[in-house]
Formats: C-alpha cells, sequence, structure tokens
C-alpha cells in the first residue's frame, strides 16, 4: 500500500479526487486502487521550551544563559495527537510513505519529521505537485522522486528553525533582564530587523523638516516648459540642483531649532527674489526652439506573479495586508484555480507555454476579457534558466470552482488572470518627447509622451502608474527644430520636498526582499573580512530576509504582538514599546548583515551542500555566546523612570502608543548645566531625553553613540554641553 502524507487536510483531499476516491474516513481517504491518502495540520510537532531540558530554565536569570541544548526536542502540538496515532497505524501498513508537503522547505520538514518521530525507516517518495488540479496531480504521481533528493530542503528549514529558537530564547531572555524596567524585550532573527526598518523609517518620517522650493514653468501652444537650473547661481541651488533658501534649510537641519548657531542673513530669503528675476527675465521675450529629442519606448506587459510582488500590488491597488493576499490566494490554490502561493519566482516553464490556448478558453468562458490576445507571441517570462523550485502565478486550466469564489476570491482570481492574459497581448509603444527651448538665454524644457499603440495598456488600469505619469500627453509635436516664437508669462511654483513615505504591508514585504537596498553600517569593513557592498550583494542574491512563505507571518506577528500598529495603509511602530527594544538592542541584532551570512549558507544547504547546516547552525552559537559574553555584566540600560516600570508592561498587554511622551523643557535640554553635578562631572546613571538622543545618533563621534547605548550617559552630556558651546560662542 502506498501512503500519501499531505500537508493538510484540503491538500489531501485534492490529491484523493485527482487519483479516485473509495472510501472516507476523519483521519484519512482510501482510493480507488486501496493506497491512502492521510493528512498533517501543518506542523504536527513543535521544538520544546528551555524548561523541557531542565526545570532550572523556569526561571528567568543571567546567570542560565546561553540555553544551548545538545540536541533539539520535539513535543507533539495541542489537538493533534488522534491524527498522530492515526499516521502511526497506516505506517505500519504501507510498503512505500510518498511525502505529498508543500512543494517548499517547511513542507519537505513537516513530514520529514513526522516519520522521524514516528521511527518509519521504509521507503519514501516524494510528490512535487505545483498545482492542485486533476491534470498536474496526476502528472506529478507519474514522476515522483525519491525524497532523499529533497534532504538540502529539510536540513534548510530544520536549522533555521533551530537557529530562530537560540537567537529568540536566549537574546530575549538577555535583554529583558538586562533593562532597568525588565520590560520584556522579544529578539527574533528576522523580526527584529524588520521591525528596525520601520521604527528608521517611521522617525524619518516624523522627523522629517520640509523645504519649499521654486520650480519656473512657461507655457507655448500648450505645452508647459520648466526650466533648467544647471548652470544658475549655485548660492540657490541645494545638491539635487533646486532653487532653495538654503538659510531656512540650514535651519531645518537642527532639531532645537532655536538654539540653531546663527545664520547668515545675507542670504536670507533670496532664493524667491532671485526667482522672481529670473520670472521677469523670460516673461514675453524672444525664444527658439533649440533641439528636439524623440525616443521610441516599446514597454512588454508586466511578468506574472510572485506572492510577493502580488502583495505589494494588492496592498498599493487595494489596501490589502500581506496576509489577507496570502490566505485568498491559499484558497484559490485548494480550489484548485490558481498554481502554488509561496513563490519567489515570476517565470514560467517553457513547457507550459503550448497550454495558453486552453487556459485562455477557459478563463474567456467565466468572464475575463481576452481580446487582443495571440496564443503564438511569446513572452519572457517562458525562461526554464530563470526557475526555481516554482514558477509564477497563473490560473490553472481547471475552472469548475469559479462558481465557489466569495468576492475577494474573485477579484484576486481576476488579477492573477489578468496578468497571466496580458502576456498574449501586444506591448505598449509610446514616443518619448523632449523639447529644449530658449527663452531669453535661459534652457527651459518640456517633457511629452505620444501614445502610439496602448496594447496591453488598453485593458489596464493602474492608480499608481497615473500618480506618476510626469510627461504631458500630445497627439502631435507643435514645434519644428529652429522654430523662433516669443514666450508666455513665465510663473514660479512654489513645492515642498516630502519625507520618505511610510511603510505599507506591500512595499515592507518588497523592502524585506530587497533588502540590500537598506543595509546600513558605520564603515567599510564588517566582521570575516567582508565590506557592505558583499553582504548587499549577498542579500541580493539570497532575495533579502526571510521567505515568500514566511514574511507575512512576520508582519502579522509583529502586529499581534502589538509592537506595530495600522494607520490606514501604513505601518507604524507602537512607541511606546518599540524604543525600548531600539535603545537596548545592539546594532548587529538590528542590521540585517549577520542575516545575509546566515541567509547565503542555508541557500547552500537547500542547494545539496549538506555540510552547511553545521556551519551554520555553529555561528549561530559563537554569536548567541558573543552577544551574552558581551552584554551580561553590563550596567543595565536605562529604558525608563523607576515610576514608568508598571507602565510598560502595561503597554505590552494594551498596544498604546504613549511611552517616551516626556517632554523635557527647552532650558533643561541645552543649556551647557547638561546635568553636571558641582564638581563638574556628569552623572551616568540619568537617562537622556529622546532630543538629546536624537542629537547624538545624528552628530557625534560613534564613540559617544556606543557609550549612551551601553547606559553611560555622562559621555552624552559631556559632548552635549561642548557641542552647544561652540553655537553660544558664535553669537
Amino acid at each position: 500500500m502506498k501512503l500519501y502524507i499531505a500537508e493538510k487536510p484540503s491538500m489531501g483531499r485534492a490529491i484523493a479526487e485527482a487519483l479516485g476516491i473509495k472510501e472516507q474516513t476523519k483521519t484519512h481517504i482510501i482510493l480507488t486502487n486501496n493506497d491512502v491518502v492521510t493528512w498533517a495540520f501543518g506542523h504536527l510537532y513543535e521544538l520544546a521550551e528551555p524548561e523541557a531540558y531542565n526545570n532550572v530554565y523556569q526561571k528567568w536569570t543571567l546567570d542560565s544563559l546561553p540555553i544551548m541544548p545538545e540536541s533539539f526536542k520535539r513535543v507533539v502540538k495541542n489537538n493533534v495527537k488522534e491524527q498522530i496515532s492515526a499516521i502511526q497505524k497506516l505506517l505500519k501498513q504501507a510498503d512505500v510513505v510518498i511525502n505529498a508537503g508543500d512543494p517548499d522547505r517547511e513542507g519537505q520538514l513537516l513530514v520529514d519529521e513526522i516519520l522521524e518521530q514516528l521511527g518509519y525507516k521504509g521507503k519514501v517518495l516524494r510528490l512535487w505537485v505545483q498545482a492542485l488540479d486533476k491534470e498536474s496531480v496526476l502528472k506529478s504521481v507519474k514522476n515522483l522522486e525519491d525524497n532523499t533528493k529533497y534532504k538540502g530542503l529539510k536540513l534548510s528549514a530544520e536549522y533555521r528553525a533551530y537557529a530562530d529558537w537560540l537567537v529568540g530564547i536566549n537574546l530575549t531572555r538577555l535583554f529583558t533582564l538586562k533593562n532597568s524596567a525588565r520590560a520584556l524585550i522579544r529578539v527574533g532573527r528576522v523580526k527584529t530587523p524588520t521591525l528596525a526598518l520601520i521604527y528608521k523609517r517611521y522617525k524619518e518620517h516624523t522627523e522629517f523638516k520640509p523645504k519649499d522650493y521654486y520650480v519656473i514653468t512657461n507655457e507655448n501652444k500648450g505645452i508647459s516648459f520648466v526650466l533648467q537650473n544647471k548652470g544658475l547661481d549655485e548660492k540657490f541651488l541645494d545638491e539635487e540642483n533646486r532653487i532653495i533658501d538654503k538659510a531656512r534649510a540650514l535651519e531645518t537641519h537642527f532639531e532645537a531649532k532655536e538654539h540653531s548657531p546663527p545664520l547668515p542673513c545675507s542670504e536670507k530669503c533670496l532664493a524667491h527674489t532671485y526667482a522672481e528675476k529670473i520670472q521677469v527675465d523670460t516673461s514675453k521675450k524672444k525664444s527658439y526652439i533649440k533641439d528636439i529629442f524623440i525616443d521610441r519606448k516599446q514597454i512588454p506587459p508586466p511578468m506574472p506573479f510572485s506572492l510577493s510582488s502580488l502583495q505589494k500590488y494588492m496592498s498599493s491597488k487595494y489596501g490589502w495586508s500581506a496576509q489577507k493576499t496570502l490566505d485568498t490566494l491559499q484558497s484559490l490554490y485548494e480550489k484548485k484555480l490558481t498554481t502554488y502561493p509561496r513563490t519567489d519566482c515570476e517565470y514560467l516553464p517553457e513547457e507550459q507555454f503550448p497550454d495558453a490556448h486552453i487556459i485562455l478558453e477557459r478563463l474567456k468562458e467565466v468572464g475575463i476579457d481576452i481580446q487582443g490576445t495571440d496564443t503564438k507571441r511569446r513572452h519572457r517570462a517562458w525562461d526554464n534558466s530563470k526557475l526555481s523550485a516554482h514558477h509564477g502565478i497563473i490560473p490553472t486550466k481547471d475552472t469548475s470552482n469559479t462558481v465557489t469564489m466569495n468576492d475577494n476570491e474573485k477579484l484576486l482570481y481576476q488579477e492573477v488572470a489578468n496578468r497571466y492574459v496580458n502576456l498574449f497581448r501586444e506591448p505598449y509603444v509610446y514616443n518619448q518627447i523632449i523639447i529644449v527651448a530658449v527663452i531669453n538665454g535661459y534652457e527651459f524644457k518640456a517633457f511629452l509622451k505620444q501614445i502610439v499603440n496602448l496594447g496591453w495598456k488598453t485593458n489596464y488600469q493602474d492608480k499608481e502608474d497615473e500618480e506618476q505619469e510626469e510627461e504631458q500627453m500630445v497627439k502631435g509635436i507643435p514645434f519644428r527644430k529652429g522654430e523662433n516664437f516669443v514666450s508666455g508669462e513665465s510663473k514660479i511654483v512654489v513645492k515642498q520636498t516630502t519625507p520618505p513615505p511610510l511603510f505599507t504591508e506591500g512595499t515592507i514585504i518588497d523592502a524585506m526582499k530587497n533588502i540590500h537596498k537598506y543595509v546600513g553600517i558605520t564603515g567599510n569593513t564588517n566582521h570575516n573580512g567582508n565590506t557592505m557592498e558583499d553582504y548587499k550583494e549577498i542579500l541580493k542574491e539570497v532575495q533579502g530576509i526571510g521567505t515568500e512563505a514566511t514574511r507575512s507571518q512576520i508582519i502579522e506577528d509583529l502586529k499581534k504582538s502589538k509592537l506595530v500598529l495600522s494607520q490606514g495603509k501604513a505601518l507604524v511602530p507602537n512607541t511606546g514599546l518599540v524604543e525600548p527594544i531600539m535603545m537596548v538592542l545592539p546594532d548587529e541584532l538590528k542590521d540585517p548583515l549577520l542575516t545575509a551570512e546566515w541567509e547565503s549558507l542555508l541557500a547552500q544547504v537547500e542547494k545539496g551542500d549538506h555540510e552547511k547546516a553545521k556551519e551554520f547552525y555553529n555561528k549561530q552559537v559563537e554569536f548567541v555566546r558573543t552577544i551574552i559574553e558581551r552584554h551580561k555584566d553590563r550596567e543595565a540600560v536605562q529604558v525608563a523612570n523607576q515610576e514608568k516600570k508598571k507602565n510598560i508592561r502595561d503597554y505590552q498587554r494594551s498596544g498604546t502608543n504613549n511611552y517616551g511622551n516626556n517632554k523635557p523643557s527647552n532650558k533643561k535640554d541645552w543649556s551647557n548645566k547638561n546635568g553636571a553635578n558641582k564638581s563638574g562631572s556628569y552623572p551616568s546613571d540619568k537617562p537622556l531625553s529622546e532630543k538629546q538622543i536624537a542629537i547624538i545618533n545624528k552628530y557625534a563621534p560613534q564613540e559617544v553613540k556606543d557609550a549612551i547605548k551601553n547606559g553611560k550617559y555622562g559621555m552624552g552630556r559631556k559632548w552635549l554641553d561642548e557641542w552647544f558651546s561652540k553655537f553660544q560662542k558664535k553669537k
């Protein structure tokens, strides 16, 4: 008897329906050929808590750290004993077992660990199925492989779990015990840098000081020309060549605006006067067309969705959470309507290209518009050399369950189907036109777009695209090169610089996947001789931190623990809980540099270099030991006044966002009596205000920053006094 073990009941039923059902029970299904399909409920086992190794670990103490099990124990999860018992009985009857877990790391591990825990020693094959429609299942059944081929997947998932346990258990206990308020400081190998990313963006956004700048325009024949600032008086231009009041911009550079050093009045407020002069010089003046540039652009239809690109798209267009997109897509997958959801790949297998005409016809039957398609048109998406273990998300040939879709499923299915249909439409073609005009010696440019063929965009609307459209739409070019004309009235448009946008669930998923763009490290090298650029390349190669399968859950966990709050589409940190965490934790836990190195090793394990698993684990042990040794005997970090100790725990339970709202007077913060006692020394145990810490983090030398991170606030106060006194002398 062949025993199929699926990841969950719905998948087990889908496999059984494809193979033929004879009899169904609560725990398994007997097939018409007397083979059996059973299932798990996700992971049936979990790693044991520390006290399972030794009762001494029930109490959180520094002396008990680090906690390093010689071998990890697994325990049965709640409410699954009946299913485990059923699987155990079936294993005794099986001639061969077929691992039918999801086609990913966790799917591989959760079935393999069942077999290990139950002591099964027989033959095991692997069913690798990308879609649950009957044709896909039957095709995969004919191509079963030896389960040992996928050992790398199992090991990478297993050792990732060990790493998360080591880092989470040990460092959560360490930093909870090493802060003055004993606030719970949760540490996660991927969650912590993700939280730091959200917090850093929030601070950049809320502390941003907008600056006015001036744009000069001139309209002719209905076309708006914009002054090109290159070559203008640099006294009035910033680093991006914008006309700006530099002195005013300098004011906003300092947090304590009223205590900024004296500013040069000769430059103050003159930029607008300068702009007015140019306005007069270019109004109703002799002009000519210096040049016209025409560049034909051809934009192919977008690639099929990966999970992260779909989550980003649904967040932007509909405000969906990442988890909502994944849950809805999982439901469509289980209804056999779309392919495997947790994919990191946007490419498609070349052998599936001939299926296009069938899929398009089936989509047409259920109301999807396929006008303008041509199944002979081959998009670059079909490329076997670019495939990972999975392929892009597309509709299957089976549309029978579309009648069972709810509203969310209908919307998501429509988007997935439209993206697939567009692959067979013509490219979007337009002319990008730049007209260069010289008005009384000043150079202006007009940026135009002339559509040649809408192609796939005929059936496509995206508000984000429209908002980003900068070119003026024209049907023809109303000027010729060398043409003379008299300019119109120039106008001064006052604009403001804008802060970096807060992360949404879609953009944080994208940032996690492309984390190499966000890596920040002081200096050029890190341990092992790697440079920041080395780490960026590693992160880029392994596609960031987390995986397609785990990123949305990481965000959900941050929200459930009330560390991150939703404000409309935006994600913001619950500062009452997050600021103590950011203050207490060292940089290496907040920056994904080590995650880059670890993910690189796990990727090698997955590809078959099994020895890297031990190397990976040893690095976790070394890292955790080093952090504990470095911080164990240090003074506890001050995160709140004594009277606020209880409140921090209250905030953890309630999720309120009020902690740290202490606003000392400017006089106390910024006078040159910045906490010094009569002898001239600075007490190290008195916490700094948020404003003081912000100034130090932005302007102080690294040794001062390191000092306050380790609770040595006296050095910070001394530096603040010296920093402020320099400005006082200039007044």
